[in-house]
């Protein structure tokens, strides 16, 4: 294993990220400022939209430029080199595939009467705050997959294998929410974040896109949201009351995924027969 070698090269996309991130998010959050768009703590309003959808739009354009950067400075095609090919299809095809996840998984929380909707609303302010879910779905599916599943799984995959690679990563991944002090049980949180990062890796490396990750992150953080799956008080297009044990639920405000997880393990396991190669391999 040449360790030292992938270890330099992951570490070499730290500078890039915070010298492309002070420029463009740096400029962007100025002008939020100046024009007044600047998102507001605790509020649902058009001008918390519209700062929202321009701040995250910020993030993404500076993780994907920071890879592409970082990727030309290895001596590599850029994006394509992190999993981002020009067929941009498998997006949707990630995007289908997680979103039958959820809506089954959904399903089976209604009938297993852990979830109940209680009602629906379709105001202006529910619809603002689901939309500024969805772009920070999106917002989060792009960074952490381009970091996690993008650039180290370009730096580490090929030197250290893919499990070694896939366990390290994805306890990075999962750390910060085994002491989080937002968890009323952060042990199945945190290990809800350790297996999700694996089994996005499972993904990236079964299907040799990047794109097909991004999609299923963005709709499997985006469709919490959607169906109000943290049983949230705040403004929702449905309103929930999520009763289950506490293994499921893993805080006070959300799940820990572990019947989405298993749905999605299965998914993973049926693609694996018809895709060439696996883990491993």
């Amino acid at each position: 294993m040449q360790s030292p070698h992938a270890i330099r090269s992951a570490l070499m996309f730290v500078p890039v990220l915070a010298f492309t991130g002070a420029i463009i998010i740096g400029i962007v959050i100025l002008l939020l400022q100046l024009s007044g768009f600047m998102p507001r703590p605790n509020t649902l309003s058009l001008q918390t939209l519209s700062g929202t959808i321009i701040l995250f739009g910020a993030v993404i354009i500076t993780a994907l430029a920071a890879a592409h950067i970082w990727a030309k400075w290895l001596g590599h095609q850029g994006l394509g080199f992190i999993g981002l090919d020009h067929d941009h299809g498998k997006l949707l095809k990630g995007i289908l595939w997680g979103a039958g996840i959820q809506v089954f998984g959904f399903l089976i929380f209604i009938v297993s009467g852990w979830l109940r909707i209680t009602s629906i609303d379709f105001k202006s302010q529910a619809v603002i705050n689901v939309l500024i879910i969805t772009v920070s779905g999106l917002n989060a599916a792009v960074f952490e997959e381009v970091i996690y599943r993008g650039v180290l799984y370009s730096a580490f995959r090929r030197q250290w294998g893919w499990w070694m690679y896939a366990v390290v990563t994805s306890a990075l991944f999962a750390f910060p929410h085994f002491i989080s002090n937002s968890y009323d049980f952060p042990i199945s949180a945190g290990l809800g974040l350790l297996v999700g990062g694996l089994l996005f890796a499972w993904a990236r490396e079964i299907t040799g896109t990047l794109w097909v990750p991004i999609g299923i992150h963005f709709i499997w953080d985006a469709a919490i949201g959607w169906f109000n799956l943290t049983a949230s008080r705040s403004p929702h297009l449905l309103m929930t009351n999520f009763n289950a044990p506490v293994w499921v639920i893993g805080s006070e405000w959300g799940i820990s995924d572990w019947i989405l997880l298993l749905i999605f393990a299965a998914s993973l396991w049926a693609v694996k027969f018809r895709v060439k190669g696996g883990p491993g391999q």
